[in-house]
């Protein structure tokens, strides 16, 4: 079963890739008729797929709303409640599924920090995070289950990274950064706007930190200062871990 079943006009099939890898790196399973194979039944995989998605994108263009098998999509994911229509360029989307909320992707330029696409994949996982119910200790499975972890780098500074993390159905922001002077070279972890670990020494470019995330759950980060003059970096190591697992490395293994 995927998250999100990408609906699209085949004219706006670039499109869609860029739109398919960016939220697949932010931790989300994605189909779309790319991964149909030779000889499969075109109309059958596609309902079992829509069937089987826990959101139906679809993508308006001005080609998609003359397209028969993206209205045709779009019907069977509304009649799901399955529905999230994105705007792909300024266009008069088909009745009835104007009436629906539309994401407005116009104008994004395929870059990952862009606002619409962060805007879109935060309420991707808000309406997927709702389909979790929680168990008697206040987790979903997709919590316990480490391979629903993820963490997807927002925007990278000489002296800071800042990272969505994705832990089942929660989401957290987590900013690392480092503040060198002459005195003291100050390492700092901050998680969702609070600081909750810092420290550092005149003569030390590493530390390790562990920090709190939610109630039950621990996180580690360890961090190091770059070589800023063959480089400018001032942040030159960051990796995050929850619960022992790796979840982001910079540099990734064996750079």
């Amino acid at each position: 079963m995927s998250d999100i079943f990408l609906s699209y006009a085949r004219e706006d099939s670039d499109w869609a890739q860029r739109l398919a890898a960016s939220l697949e790196r932010a931790g989300l399973s994605v189909w779309w008729d790319q991964r149909l194979r030779a000889g499969d039944a075109f109309d059958d995989v596609i309902q079992r797929e829509v069937d089987a998605a826990r959101a139906v994108l679809v993508l308006w263009s001005k080609h998609a709303v003359s397209s028969v098998w993206v209205k045709g999509e779009a019907t069977a994911a509304q009649q799901q409640n399955k529905l999230v229509p994105v705007l792909v360029e300024p266009v008069r989307i088909p009745i009835p599924f104007g009436a629906f909320h539309t994401a407005d992707m116009t104008g994004w330029d395929g870059s990952e920090d862009h606002p619409k696409l962060l805007g879109l994949i935060g309420s991707l996982l808000d309406r997927l995070d709702g389909q979790n119910a929680p168990q008697e200790d206040g987790t979903s499975e997709r919590d316990r289950d480490d391979s629903e972890w993820h963490a997807t780098l927002l925007a990278s500074e000489p002296a800071r990274r800042r990272l969505q993390l994705r832990i089942g159905t929660r989401r957290h922001e987590l900013e690392c950064v480092f503040r060198p002077n002459y005195l003291w070279n100050r390492f700092v972890v901050i998680v969702d706007g609070q600081e909750v670990a810092k420290g550092g020494h005149q003569y030390r470019d590493s530390i390790g930190f562990s920090f709190p995330l939610g109630d039950d759950w621990i996180g580690f980060v360890n961090l190091a200062s770059g070589d800023t003059v063959s480089t400018g970096e001032l942040l030159g190591h960051c990796e995050v871990s929850i619960g022992g697992r790796v979840l982001y490395r910079e540099p990734a293994s064996g750079d």
